[in-house]
């Protein structure tokens, strides 16, 4: 498949799930197409099958603040339409999915089809999206989505209850790579004498720095362990707050036992090496530093908020406390390091439980759903004739369980499905057209309408009388029906 992702490529967690995503769905053999305003900062740009388009916005004295949403929004038409894209995936609702919206209205004033997927993360539905200037937009881009996914179960119930949203979506956690993030012995021992003696603590904490993560109340827990026994803390990452964070170090005089090291690119190296995450943040859809952490057998000393319990089990895998709870988080983290047997319990419970629930190998199949021996039959087809056959569309009825009536389904015809007719035929007519599938993955999450749209990309055909079967090599499916995949379903007159 040939699929368009947007996301803000800065640092944090939209961004880095739509960048572990499309470097997952490349591997596995997709074309991505990566449209932001900057290269996500995770991609090196050497990774095979995906590119990178530019979102440039030109700056007139008229426009107080550039129209970006416009820009974008003419991009992925332009992207979509050189590269032939199945779909567009859009991270953070606003403004992407409304941008993707607009350009399926473009490309659809010229005859093609673009559906989108809108995958929230948490701010843009927890404050953005609430503001009263963004919800109404928030919620009409939500609901022209063809199909929309949350990072965890709070969010999803979340989004229903605030945007009064009715439709479907789906629920796919956010996933690491088991294999990249892993604790590697040689790598730690060689790596953790720059950030810590064999006689101390180290602590890791990994954000955007803004306000919502609560740096200070890591300064606050750090210090007060630091008091108690000897420890070091390691911030990864930038934002708002660092000053304010640099300040609280210096007021408690812990300044010498904290490395700021900024925004970096090789986490999976740093996170290992610490005994503990501390994320005691105000709000977290999921938590993905946390589970970044877990699978390198870091447990995480976290806040019960939003999603984050649907990652960490309680004094199983992590400690969780409510927001601003300093005491009870230095002093549980202060007892937990005293106890060496437990410490290394809840580690390896950690990286259990990431490699058990949330591993990349987990969680990128419920983007996919495969369909073998699915066998639609169209009563006729009718072709238009032009020499040189690129692209051609027809109509398949799809019988969907639980409907006395067939769906209305779409297939695309690549240059070579369909036999040549002679010179003086204007139209292709075939009483039945057979489009047997096999083995084929299709995106389970656009929520069904009438019409439903099935988009399918044809490798060959054979002719025999009356009748030509069509091998096809992928499709996208726009319904959330199922059907058995132990059952052949036709369709005849």
């Amino acid at each position: 498949m040939k699929i368009g992702i947007t996301c803000y490529p800065t640092y944090g967690g939209s961004g880095v799930v739509a960048t572990e995503l499309g470097i997952e769905l490349a591997d596995r053999g997709h074309q991505v197409h990566f449209i932001t305003s900057s290269q996500p900062f995770r991609l090196t740009g050497r990774e095979a099958n995906i590119h990178f388009h530019e979102v440039s916005v030109s700056t007139y004295p008229l426009f107080e603040y550039p129209p970006y949403d416009l820009a974008l929004a003419t991009r992925m038409a332009e992207v979509a339409e050189f590269y032939s894209l199945d779909l567009l995936h859009v991270h953070y609702a606003i403004p992407h999915s409304v941008s993707a919206l607009l350009a399926r209205q473009m490309l659809a004033a010229r005859g093609r089809t673009l559906p989108f997927i809108t995958t929230l993360h948490g701010t843009d539905i927890t404050l953005v999206g609430l503001d009263r200037s963004y919800l109404p937009i928030t919620r009409f881009a939500i609901e022209q989505s063809d199909g929309v996914t949350a990072i965890s179960n709070h969010l999803r119930d979340h989004t229903r209850e605030a945007f009064e949203v009715t439709s479907e979506i789906e629920v796919i956690h956010n996933f690491v790579n088991c294999d990249v993030y892993v604790r590697k012995p040689d790598l730690v021992s060689a790596m953790r004498p720059q950030f810590a003696t064999p006689g101390e603590r180290l602590f890791v904490h990994l954000s955007n720095f803004r306000p919502v993560k609560r740096v200070q109340d890591v300064i606050e827990v750090f210090a007060r362990v630091a008091r108690a026994l000897p420890a070091r803390l390691m911030l990864i990452g930038d934002g708002p707050d660092r000053s304010a964070a640099e300040q609280l170090a210096l007021h408690h005089n812990v300044q010498d036992r904290i490395h700021f090291l900024g925004k970096q690119d090789n986490v999976n190296e740093l996170l290992p090496l610490a005994d503990l995450m501390l994320m005691p943040s105000q709000m977290e859809s999921f938590g993905l530093a946390a589970l970044e952490a877990m699978a390198c057998s870091v447990p995480a000393i976290a806040t019960r908020v939003g999603g984050v319990p649907e990652l960490i089990e309680d004094q199983a895998n992590g400690l969780l406390f409510d927001v601003g709870d300093i005491e009870s988080m230095s002093t549980a983290a202060i007892t937990l390091l005293r106890d060496e047997p437990r410490l290394k319990a809840m580690s390896v419970a950690a990286r259990k439980t990431a490699q058990d629930r949330f591993c990349a190998s987990r969680i990128i199949p419920h983007y996919f759903v495969p369909l073998p021996g699915l066998l639609l039959v169209s009563t006729e087809a009718r072709f238009p004739y032009k020499t040189s056959i690129r692209s051609r569309t027809f109509r398949i009825p799809i019988p969907v369980p639980g409907r006395t009536s067939p769906l209305t389904g779409e297939a695309s015809l690549r240059s070579g499905a369909i036999p040549t007719p002679s010179s003086s035929t204007s139209t292709i007519n075939i009483p039945s057209l057979v489009i047997l599938l096999r083995s084929v993955t299709v995106p389970p999450l656009i929520r069904g309408s009438s019409p439903c749209l099935m988009l399918f990309s044809i490798s060959g055909c054979s002719t025999m009388p009356g009748t030509t079967t069509c091998s096809v090599s992928s499709a996208i499916s726009f319904t959330t029906f199922s059907f058995s995949p132990k059952r052949t379903t036709s369709m005849s007159r």
